[in-house]
């Protein structure tokens, strides 16, 4: 009877395995970090040279508010669904595209 409860035990906690959220974190961060500035990048490159600056530092302002929002929400979903191969290619992606064969 003890072993069937810790068979149960143990497939139980198995089946309720979740992700990391030290990783999950860092990947989300990641993720955002190049989603972002993908786009916002693009922006400001179509701007006279004497305005960018500027506008990056904006950019850069919305870039941190926006994380500061939605940083918690990513990694909670990150480790409920625990994501393991998704936070990998997350992590490591070093540009946007490599970032988008993540999702294929």
């Amino acid at each position: 009877m003890r072993w069937a409860l810790a068979v149960v035990i143990v497939l139980t906690a198995t089946a309720c395995k979740k992700g990391d959220p030290v990783k999950c974190e860092a990947a989300c961060r990641n993720y955002a970090q190049l989603d972002f500035w993908h786009g916002a990048d693009a922006e400001i490159n179509k701007l006279p040279a004497d305005q960018r600056d500027a506008a990056r530092q904006k950019k850069l302002a919305e870039f941190t508010r926006g994380l500061e929002r939605g940083l918690d929400l990513c990694t909670t979903k990150c480790v409920d669904a625990n994501y393991d191969k998704d936070v990998s290619c997350w992590t490591n992606a070093k540009t946007y595209e490599q970032l988008q064969k993540c999702n294929d």
